[in-house]
């Protein structure tokens, strides 16, 4: 059996971090896998609205995740163009982030997906006001989306005891876990190097009951 090896780094560095820093006291590397295609949310949509496998991206639009972008950006756009929220530009300076926060690389760490990857790994359907869509938790959806491959993986999932999938492996798709989340939900954040806070923090970030708000499992499966 091979192990996933994405998830016992996160779970071990994780650990590491908690017995050193505390829970939310640290920063985990945020880590992008740029190595396959984005779709965009409006092609998850189409598998994955369907009441009888639990209308995944009902549950994603009604969640904070779908407005993080436009939290930064202003909901609507004026002369073609995201204005920018008054609140997030005051919290941005305060943070000391130069410009419109819907623009800033520090912002966009943890607001948006994909914001930083090659063009050519975005297909036509993706939106970067999307903010926090399926790909970002999931991974770039491009190799992992038709019925015979999502099939394949969960076949494998199963038989692992949901530890393993090598085909999950392969074409990019990432089993979230707390390691993920707590990329974004802490202190500070990391990305390539450089540390940034989280202006925005206030509270130790409580993954149990964060993940109920969000939960979405094909009851299917």
């Amino acid at each position: 059996m091979k192990l996933n090896f994405r998830n016992l780094y996160g779970f071990l560095f994780g650990l590491s971090a908690f017995i050193l820093f505390g829970q939310n006291g640290f920063a985990l590397e945020v880590a992008f896998n740029y190595q396959h295609d984005f779709i965009g949310v409006k092609k998850c949509k189409m598998c994955h609205n369907k009441e009888k496998t639990g209308k995944q991206f009902d549950v994603w639009k009604k969640a904070k995740h779908s407005k993080a972008y436009l939290t930064l950006s202003g909901e609507k756009k004026v002369a073609g163009k995201y204005p920018g929220n008054p609140k997030a530009i005051e919290l941005a300076k305060k943070a000391g982030v130069k410009g419109l926060p819907h623009e800033a690389q520090e912002c966009l760490i943890c607001h948006s997906s994909a914001f930083d990857a090659s063009k050519k790994r975005l297909g036509k359907s993706f939106e970067l006001d999307d903010g926090v869509q399926c790909e970002r938790c999931h991974g770039a959806g491009n190799d992992y989306k038709s019925k015979k491959t999502m099939e394949q993986i969960t076949k494998e999932f199963k038989v692992s005891g949901q530890k393993s999938s090598k085909t999950a492996v392969k074409t990019g798709l990432i089993k979230s876990d707390k390691a993920l989340c707590l990329e974004c939900h802490s202190e500070s954040i990391t990305y390539k190097g450089k540390q940034f806070l989280n202006p925005t923090y206030s509270k130790v970030f409580n993954f149990e009951e964060a993940i109920k708000k969000i939960s979405h499992p094909n009851p299917m499966k």
